[in-house]
């Protein structure tokens, strides 16, 4: 079995969350929705101390209601599913902030009779958790190594290097500070040995083996130039981060180590592994995360590593009043080719777009260029709004809407008032999810934003591009064909700045009233999902 489900009640800042997992699970939520909450009631009550009796909780750790009440705390972690599954229950009254435990089924009703007290010790003892917090020390860590002489079915080599990768482990886990190199190298080396002897030939080409070469070479080029009892001080260094997951991962990915309990499948629980990291190695950190064999929860604000992601393991926290949603892509939103395109075109080009509130979407260059600019005329910063600006022409409409409603993501389309428009627009009209079209779908009055644009007071940004001034007798070119010769001559990014600029000259008033309007319903929208 694995933890499959989390639900938390009154802990801290967290009144309500209902968190499904899978083998790989990765959240991203903005600050405060709770994910270190998540990982500190994992350790509370899977940890070492996760079968104390004396176990209790700091009155900052119950949720408060707006009236100053502070409210009972529960937790269920479900194993399994179903009827089938082992569901344990977590408790605590404010009133003497003890932490009770019993086995519930999966209504959330008491067993009777209750299993013996020996099964919540063997139920943490199989799945021990390991939190990986890379901005402060680790503490409390489950990897104590099994001293049961009968399990010992190898030879006494490699029993003595899963303890020399173990001891590295902890005090690479453990500490901030200087660390012996001599150490470090030695625990790699025997991560590598480990490795070595227990993988097959086809798989020495794994992201853990490439990454433990690099590493040990880069440790051996440090201790060079230092005396044999020199120490690294790896405060602060990707390096550590590095070293920690791949020590880790040599004991988790072989086969009979003596780092956990037989049987174990340990839950490891990793906060921002980005910390301190190149984006160049962050693709590779989670090549390596991924391989970890162990039931693995992530938390992450790099758009870098969510591009290595793929769609069907994320989680998205949003705060609501009525507590934290958890928001994830169904199994069956997406066909294989949508799914792929999205990869592609959002998790793949800008994966920091799925931290976004609300998304533009916009059919062009004109559009994604423009609208940042304009809004800072309105006295808007998107960025700080949450609001992303995407070309969805490539992708399509249905799959980028269906993607946002599941993900909870807000979403405005705006579209050209051409034919292929009015085929956008009827597209997201069937994704509404229940919200007026109005707040969904804008449509340009031309044919595309240019036009837009020109007739909208901007025709002499045009003109001036490309080289063609206004006749007395109002004769010439048709503005399309000025605006094609404008392109031609500069770019639709470079006009579309140009218009901008002389939007920011001209003050608010100056900007056509439906691309306003798409800015200001964004907005809105992206507020609409915050709660203070």
């Amino acid at each position: 079995m694995r933890l499959t489900r989390i639900r938390i009640e009154n802990f801290r800042g967290l009144s309500r969350l209902d968190l499904e997992l899978d083998d790989v699970t990765v959240m991203i939520a903005e600050n405060n929705h709770g994910k270190s909450s998540i990982f500190d009631i994992l350790g509370l009550c899977l940890g070492p101390r996760a079968t104390a009796p004396d176990t209790k909780f700091r009155e900052g750790d119950f949720y408060r209601t707006p009236g100053g009440v502070l409210e009972h705390i529960r937790v269920v972690l479900s194993f399994g599913a179903g009827e089938s599954g082992t569901h344990l229950e977590f408790s605590a009254s404010p009133a003497d902030r003890l932490l009770q435990r019993r086995f519930v089924d999966e209504e959330g009703t008491p067993l009777d009779p209750q299993p013996a007290p020996e099964e919540l010790e063997r139920l943490r003892a199989q799945h021990p958790v390991l939190l990986l917090r890379f901005d402060r020390p680790t503490r409390d860590l489950a990897t104590g190594g099994n001293r049961d002489p009968k399990s010992r079915g190898e030879r006494r080599g490699a029993v003595n290097l899963s303890e020399t990768v173990a001891a590295v482990y902890h005090d690479l886990a453990r500490t901030r500070g200087p660390v012996p190199a001599e150490q470090i190298s030695r625990g790699l080396d025997a991560a590598q040995r480990l490795l070595d002897e227990r993988t097959s030939s086809e798989t020495q080409d794994a992201p853990m083996h490439h990454m433990l070469q690099e590493l040990r070479g880069e440790v051996a080029r440090w201790n060079r130039p230092r005396a044999v009892d020199a120490s690294l001080d790896l405060s602060g260094s990707g390096s550590h981060n590095l070293a920690l997951l791949l020590v880790l991962g040599s004991l988790l990915n072989v086969k009979g180590a003596d780092a956990m309990a037989a049987g174990a499948r340990p839950i490891i629980a990793i906060e921002e592994p980005e910390a301190h990291l190149h984006p160049v190695l962050l693709a590779s950190t989670w090549d390596v995360i991924e391989a970890l064999r162990a039931q693995t929860i992530v938390t992450t604000n790099s758009g870098e590593l969510l591009s290595s992601v793929p769609m069907a393991y994320l989680r998205r926290l949003v705060r609501r009043e009525h507590g934290v949603d958890v928001h994830q892509l169904g199994k069956r939103t997406l066909s294989a080719n949508e799914l792929r395109r999205v990869a592609y075109h959002i998790r793949a080009k800008r994966g920091g777009v799925l931290f976004a509130r609300c998304w533009m979407l916009v059919e062009g260059e004109t559009e994604f260029w423009l609208l940042n600019r304009l809004a800072a005329v309105l006295g808007y910063d998107l960025d700080a709004e949450g609001v992303r600006a995407i070309e969805f022409a490539q992708c399509g409409v249905p799959p980028l809407a269906k993607l946002a409603n599941d993900l909870g993501i807000e979403w405005h389309l705006l579209a050209d008032g051409d034919e292929s428009g009015s085929v956008y627009a009827q597209d997201a009209s069937d994704y509404l999810a229940g919200v007026q079209p109005d707040a969904r779908i804008s449509k340009l009055g031309f044919r595309d934003v240019e036009q837009c644009l020109w007739h909208g007071g901007f025709e002499d940004v045009y003109r001036k591009a490309a080289r063609i001034s206004p006749r007395p007798d109002r004769g010439g070119p048709p503005p399309h064909r000025i605006i094609q010769k404008a392109v031609r001559k500069r770019s639709k990014p470079y006009l579309a700045l140009a218009v901008a600029e002389a939007a920011a000259e001209r003050g608010r008033r100056s900007i056509p009233p439906v691309l306003r309007q798409v800015i200001e319903t964004a907005v809105a929208l992206a507020r609409s999902t915050t709660v203070n």
